[in-house]
């Protein structure tokens, strides 16, 4: 009997594969306040599904959720508030 993704470390390491998955699986988010975040940083997220959370219900959204990889970070002072616009990504099978 094979072994499940008996080729994976082969196949996923060779870096425009790498790459595809992390510009695919990425997104932008801004979070307000001064949080000491740095490029290469891993993350966990706990994120909720946006229909219910419109209908005033949280429920969490277990295919999002999970470890993010931070790819970059802008920060901006607007007026006395401090932000940091993070894009962040989710590659590979997890």
């Amino acid at each position: 009997m094979k072994r499940p993704y008996a080729h994976f470390y082969e196949n996923y390491t060779a870096k425009p594969i790498v790459n595809y998955h992390f510009d695919v699986n990425s997104m932008a988010i801004e979070i307000s306040g001064r949080i000491n975040l740095y490029p290469g940083m891993v993350i966990n997220l706990e994120l909720y599904k946006i229909s219910n959370t419109v209908s005033g219900q949280r429920e969490i959204d277990h295919e999002r959720t999970g470890k993010y990889l931070v790819t970059s970070i802008v920060s901006s002072f607007e007026g006395d508030i401090f932000k940091q616009a993070l894009l962040i990504t989710k590659g590979g099978l997890s």
